[in-house]
């Protein structure tokens, strides 16, 4: 059963979905990385797949040799013994990773399907961490179903790696395109962030945020410049920065990406507003994207 939100640890945790591929390895590190920054712990989540136990189970199931093409029977026991197997591998590298990383964690395994373990498990976590490749079909796609999943019905924040994507110290980039987006993503951050060792008040806690504007009319841009400011100063956020940009799409995400050490853009931002879009952020960022509805 899901639990309130009221229900999660005070200290920040990232949620990370585990399949015991490279891509999901290398998102793990990734994430460890970002939770070592910003204080939070890792809780390392391995699904086993229903659907996928389900069609081993029928008769007609087959599995077919990668090198031979050569068709053998297969089982929803080979699958679970698989499946295990898998999940043992996923648990001791995150192990592995977490204490290189020096940052807390924990492991368990699910069965059942994909984006409704994933919602109902978002619901304890301030973040939740996917690898944009893995996930048994064509990585892009079947993300965005995964992400669409929780966006709509668990969990408003999903932090997108994969293994080419550099975590380094880079600045934190909050990227706007409508004033009442700036909420949320600043909550995002605040909620994430370390507590302030002593005192209230800009610069606290935390690295500095950049504040990217990509809108062209210069009183809608001034206006969220004057909200961004107020609303990262009453959660005790510096401003490294603020400059405005042009164009409106994943292309215009990816160039900022690039020399970031975390990018946070609103889910439903013009910029990622086609599926094309958010497919071109996600296929190979510069650096983890944290997505927030």
């Amino acid at each position: 059963m899901s639990q309130d939100r009221d229900d999660k640890p005070a200290r920040p945790r990232i949620l990370v979905a585990l399949d015991a591929s490279p891509a999901s390895t290398a998102a793990c590190r990734a994430a460890a990385a970002v939770a070592a920054r910003l204080g939070a712990e890792l809780e390392g989540l391995f699904i086993e797949d229903e659907n996928l136990l389900r069609s081993a189970a029928l008769p007609a199931t087959r599995l077919v040799g990668i090198h031979s093409a050569e068709l053998m029977s297969f089982s929803s026991e080979d699958l679970a013994s698989q499946l295990q197997a898998q999940a043992e591998r996923a648990r001791r590298a995150l192990e592995d990773i977490a204490l290189a990383a020096q940052v807390a964690y924990s492991f368990r395994v699910a069965r059942g399907l994909v984006g409704q373990i994933l919602a109902e498990a978002s619901t304890r976590a301030d973040l939740v961490s996917l690898g944009s490749r893995g996930w048994g079909m064509p990585g892009e796609r079947r993300l965005g179903s995964v992400i669409g999943s929780l966006l709509s019905t668990g969990h408003g924040r999903v932090l997108i790696t994969n293994e080419q994507t550099p975590v380094q110290s880079g600045p934190i980039r909050l990227i706007v395109d409508d004033v009442a987006h700036i909420p949320a993503l600043v909550d995002a951050l605040a909620d994430t962030l370390p507590a302030p060792s002593g005192g209230a008040g800009v610069g606290a806690r935390g690295p500095g945020v950049e504040v990217i504007i990509s809108v062209t009319h210069a009183d809608v841009a001034g206006a969220i410049e004057q909200a961004a400011r107020a609303r990262l100063d009453a959660r005790g956020l510096a401003v490294a920065g603020v400059r405005r940009v042009g164009g409106q799409d994943g292309e215009l995400l990816h160039s900022l990406s690039r020399g970031a050490g975390l990018l946070v853009v609103a889910a439903d931002s013009a910029l990622v507003a086609r599926e094309d879009d958010l497919i071109t952020l996600l296929a190979a960022p510069a650096c983890p994207v944290l997505l927030v509805r």
